[in-house]
């Protein structure tokens, strides 16, 4: 009778162990693998664990990424930023006269300067003020300036006169 009791100690040992094993180690070898794992997703994400399929993708808390930028992207930029300054010193000192200051979209070598109000003088002031002394040091080697149209027009500001440097740096404002 000891011994039988050995025997069954032993075989309830075994039978708890395989048991155990089976529970751990199942769900293991009995994966699917058609079935790809659930996505963990990092709790600073924003994500419910709940949420379905379609809404699992993670929000970055920042905002978004920008895109790669060229290295011609990157330059402009970086001019843009040397720039800043003499935008900023423009707005200061004729914030009354000027509307917008800006480079033109197609060239950034080309000054847009906006007034606020027409006047025929102010294309000579803002050229003799503001552009001859700085402009060439920020890179600019063109200006358009443009002025408002009368009450009612179309549009709201028209191509008045643009101003360029000659050879000895000196500038030169035409009317259109």
């Amino acid at each position: 009778m000891k011994r039988a009791v050995q025997t069954l100690i032993l075989l309830l040992i075994a039978l708890v162990s395989g048991l155990l094993l089976y529970l751990f180690a199942a769900p293991h070898f009995l994966a699917s693998p058609l079935t790809p794992p659930s996505p963990s997703v990092p709790p600073s994400a924003g994500v419910s664990p709940s949420a379905p399929a379609s809404e699992a993708v993670p929000t970055l808390s920042g905002g978004p990424i920008a895109p790669p930028r060229n290295s011609q992207q990157r330059e402009a930029e970086s001019i843009e930023a040397r720039r800043a300054p003499y935008y900023r010193w423009l707005r200061e000192k004729f914030g009354d006269v000027l509307a917008d200051e800006q480079p033109n979209p197609s060239d950034a070598a080309t000054l847009d300067l906006t007034t606020s109000r027409y006047d025929v003088r102010f294309p000579l002031y803002l050229v003799a003020q503001a552009v001859q002394p700085y402009a060439d040091q920020y890179g600019f080697d063109h200006v358009r300036i443009f002025q408002p149209n009368p009450a009612g027009s179309v549009e709201r500001y028209r191509f008045d006169s643009e101003a360029s440097p000659d050879r000895n740096g000196a500038w030169h404002t035409f009317a259109k």
